[in-house]
């Protein structure tokens, strides 16, 4: 059976089942410091963005569409101590059709295409890229338990403070290299895999 590669950058459209809820339930994720500084460097994406999206005034009109989703999405955001109830959490696209369907579609929005936008994501119930998904979370989550593996060979084998003549580098040099690239994932449990 040929092994599967899972990336952020490639997800299947196939597995898409076209519910639009991405559309009318994108998840308004930035803080208002965040969308100063990307309107301090005229970050176009996030000006079209702020263009195409209208927040949803109250959660009465997402519990409507889906409110498992709804509740998974305020647990995390309360889970996180980001949730703010006078806050917009929800947004609808201006582009999005009855039936799941996107009025501009073959010339959709980059974010549109990235969507899931990463391994975490949070998705609605029965989402067609949750085996996408999972298996993105399995790689990555090897990736870092390989880090690790070759970091704990390499100070057994030189000592915490040792010196690595292959790498040209320090253990600790070494140790520092492999948490920069776990620390992204550290909200999502990567200090335990």
């Amino acid at each position: 059976m040929k092994k599967l590669e899972y990336s952020s950058y490639t997800r299947p459209q196939r597995l898409c089942k076209q519910c639009g809820l991405c559309c009318t339930m994108a998840v308004f994720q930035y803080s208002q410091e965040d969308l100063d500084k990307f309107f301090e460097r005229n970050d176009e994406e996030i000006d079209d963005f702020m263009d195409v999206f209208t927040p949803y005034k109250t959660l009465d009109k997402p519990r409507e569409l889906a409110p498992e989703y709804v509740d998974i999405v305020v647990n995390e955001m309360k889970s996180q101590g980001i949730y703010d109830e006078n806050r917009p959490v929800f947004m609808k696209c201006k582009h999005a059709l009855d039936g799941g369907k996107c009025a501009i579609y073959q010339n959709r929005f980059g974010w549109c295409k990235r969507t899931p936008r990463h391994a975490w994501t949070l998705m609605p119930v029965g989402c067609g890229f949750k085996g996408w998904q999972f298996g993105l979370q399995e790689q990555i989550k090897h990736g870092v338990r390989q880090l690790k593996e070759i970091l704990y060979e390499y100070e057994i084998l030189y000592g915490e403070n040792g010196f690595i003549p292959s790498k040209n580098m320090t253990v600790k040099e070494l140790k520092d290299k492999i948490m920069q690239k776990i620390l992204p994932y550290k909200r999502f449990g990567s200090l335990y895999w």
